[in-house]
């Protein structure tokens, strides 16, 4: 990992109102996780607990302690026991409804002023969609800090223009209505910001013919085999609508993700590796990060999926990052609205090895000025 970077492991997974399988998701999570410690590893859950259950508060709480217990076992597997191993703590821990977020450190000394939130946009405001957030210092050298804010989504799903526009809005309902109580909502100048979760955009065409492609001349194992790179990225490209509302500007401004070099994580049967074939294939699992870095850049790790957890009708989708101590150029202007400003890369999925070769003086102009969109709490 980069030097005076900060490394941090994200991983975004909705359950389908089933409990985690210990043995099962400690099998399929511990490979991704990276040699080195990271310094914070972020869990979001969505649907990890029935409906009813996420009406009541103590239930659903309960359930999402069972399922932070069943991350800190496997990171103690992952690093090993014994009387030098790793020892890590849970610092944060929010829930609303059925959607969870907690984070866990080895090194709880290095983090300050733990903050939580959460937000509801279900229909009549109910708890079934939202978000929650967290936000904590992180302490990297004596008296200097840098702040860290992590939200976890769930969003309608549907297709067509009408749930389109609603996932849009719910996105910004979520960002300004969650409130961490020191006057700002999800962005925050001087913090760096992440947004995750099952987010739910369609496919604006079925890709599903070209995601099972393979199996015309062989027999396809989607548990062990991938398509293409590069197959994958063009797919993405021509069908997911998250991708291209993006570069039309409808949403995200100011934020980008890794390459999606994975196959779709949704929708496949329970307990099998075979997509359900009354569902198109959907990219809904994804992790978003703030992107107006002038100076050093985030370095992107790994972006993947995890393919050997089948419990669910998802799959669970990782982010291994590390960071710049210094936060990204804040997005948020002096009135507290939002201002449009470049990202490191437009589109990743256009050329994701093109931010190796760009110049910080490429990023030096504001793209537009303040909107109307007013982001503090």
């Amino acid at each position: 990992m980069l030097k005076d970077q900060i490394p941090l492991y994200l991983n975004t997974f909705n359950l389908a109102k089933k409990p985690l399988d210990p043995v099962e998701y400690l099998l399929s999570i511990v490979p991704t996780l990276p040699k080195e410690p990271a310094h914070l590893y972020v869990f979001g859950f969505q649907e990890f607990c029935t409906v009813m259950d996420g009406c009541f508060e103590e239930t659903a709480r309960l359930l999402l302690i069972k399922a932070n217990e069943v991350a800190i076992e496997v990171l103690k597997t992952g690093y090993g026991y014994g009387p030098d191993a790793l020892s890590f703590t849970t610092i944060a821990f929010q829930h609303v409804g059925a959607i969870g977020l907690f984070a866990i450190t080895p090194y709880p000394s290095k983090f300050r002023d733990c903050k939580t939130a959460t937000a509801s946009c279900g229909n009549g405001g109910t708890s079934l969609k939202g978000g929650v957030g967290i936000r904590v210092k992180y302490v990297y050298e004596e008296s200097k800090l840098t702040e860290l804010t992590f939200t976890n989504a769930h969003l309608g799903a549907f297709e067509g223009e009408v749930y389109y526009q609603r996932r849009i809005r719910n996105i910004w309902a979520i960002q300004r209505a969650l409130d961490f109580g020191d006057g700002y909502s999800f962005l925050k100048p001087g913090s760096h910001a992440f947004f995750m979760g099952d987010l739910n955009f369609r496919t604006r065409k079925d890709p599903k013919d070209e995601v099972r492609k393979q199996e015309v001349s062989q027999p396809f194992n989607y548990t062990t085999s991938r398509l293409p790179e590069a197959e994958v990225e063009l797919l993405v490209l021509k069908y997911d609508e998250l991708t291209q509302g993006k570069a039309n500007g409808d949403l995200f401004s100011g934020f980008t993700e890794g390459c999606i070099t994975f196959k779709p994580t949704y929708k496949y049967h329970p307990g099998m590796a075979i997509y359900n074939q009354h569902r198109c294939p959907l990219w809904c699992d994804r992790i978003f990060y703030q992107s107006t870095y002038r100076k050093e850049q985030p370095n992107i790790l790994a972006y993947d999926s995890i393919d050997e957890y089948l419990r669910s009708d998802h799959r669970p989708v990782y982010l291994l990052i590390t960071i710049p101590r210094e936060a990204p150029e804040s997005i948020i202007g002096h009135n507290g609205n939002l201002v449009i400003l470049p990202s490191n890369i437009p589109n990743r999925h256009l050329s994701h090895n093109a931010r190796k070769d760009m110049r910080v003086a490429e990023q030096e102009d504001i793209v537009s000025g303040p909107t109307m969109m007013y982001m503090n709490c």
